[in-house]
């Protein structure tokens, strides 16, 4: 225990302790409001920050919604962009769907849903979840899909997106499993690239976005394909694609080489690390909403914004002429 060396010290400590102590009692200090406004919305919200804990709260067309949120650059400027991301999903007709989904069984005879969430008026995009139970789930086979409803919401769940591995948990619970899983449940096709060429496709609609990479390096008949993993990370996520991921590697080549990295946030992703050995990057956005894919620390490129469906070159030409402000927080707060 270390002793304290003149009375200044004794006094300086006992400031320390009484600010504590008033703080201690008066909660007020502990939380502090922050009003913000959407001018793009013409909507107001306002931030609390209580234990280090940021959540927002707006009212938009008479209905209020909440939300949490970890913010790192300006708190306010990321707050008005995540309002205003989830009043798109509010406005938007996207439906409310569930992707890498299963059912499941809870208390008693309840079955629940698990699987992505994508286009919910109140919970972000790539977040895994589970249902409230469900009052009652069906299979549309001419729109290729299981409706599910709970009490407040109805789930849109592809049968292309079942997780058919989690399911065979439970296929009693799953209507038709062994024939639906027949005919949708196919492997994944291997893309025709183009020597020294990397395909990175991302999705809302998958865990930290991530879909697939795959890279064929100069001299290869055809792409090999590598698979990614996250990293839980002290104080931000990211998710790693390496060399050593690689599924299959082709006889009498040189070991491929690549490592990228990047930091996913919401609607947003920022790489760090991009090692690919000159091959040309390309990024595909399966999903079914924007996303914005930045160079970050790489310094080889800014902000290229991605639409549903496309496909572009990680490179100078593509980069946005005005750069939006995007959320650079965690994708997954805690």
């Amino acid at each position: 225990m270390a002793l304290l060396n003149s009375n200044e010290e004794f006094q300086d400590l006992q400031k320390i302790i009484d600010t504590e102590t008033e703080i201690q009692k008066d909660q007020s200090i502990l939380g502090t409001q922050i009003p913000i406004h959407s001018d793009r919305y013409d909507t107001d919200g306002m931030i609390r920050i209580a234990h280090g804990i940021i959540s927002v709260t707006f009212v938009y067309n008479g209905r209020q919604y909440h939300f949490a949120c970890e913010c790192i650059g300006d708190i306010k400027e990321e707050c008005t962009v995540l309002m205003e991301s989830m009043i798109e999903n509010i406005c938007s007709d996207q439906p409310t769907m569930l992707h890498d989904w299963k059912i499941a069984p809870a208390c008693g005879n309840n079955r629940v849903m698990w699987g992505i969430v994508t286009g919910h008026i109140r919970l972000p995009d790539a977040l895994y979840i589970h249902t409230s139970e469900l009052q009652s789930y069906k299979i549309d086979h001419e729109a290729k899909e299981l409706i599910a409803m709970t009490r407040n919401t109805k789930y849109h769940c592809p049968l292309t997106e079942c997780d058919f591995e989690g399911q065979n948990e439970n296929p009693a619970i799953f209507p038709e499993f062994e024939k639906i899983k027949a005919a949708y449940s196919k492997p994944e096709t291997i893309p025709e690239l183009e020597e020294d060429t990397v395909l990175l496709t991302i999705s809302n609609s998958k865990r930290y976005f991530f879909h697939s990479m795959f890279f064929r390096p100069k001299g290869y008949e055809s792409a090999l394909q590598c698979k990614g993993q996250a990293h839980i990370g002290m104080f931000q996520d990211s998710f790693l694609i390496r060399k050593d991921f690689v599924i299959k590697k082709e006889e009498n080549n040189n070991d491929p080489s690549v490592d990228v990295r990047y930091f996913p946030h919401t609607g947003n992703i920022e790489f760090y690390e991009l090692q690919i050995n000159g091959m040309k990057l390309y990024v595909k956005n399966s999903g079914t909403a924007v996303l914005y894919v930045f160079g970050g620390f790489t310094g080889k490129f800014g902000i290229i914004r991605i639409e549903p469906g496309e496909t572009k070159e990680m490179c100078e030409e593509n980069e946005e002429t005005t750069p939006p402000l995007l959320p650079d927080g965690d994708l997954y707060y805690v």
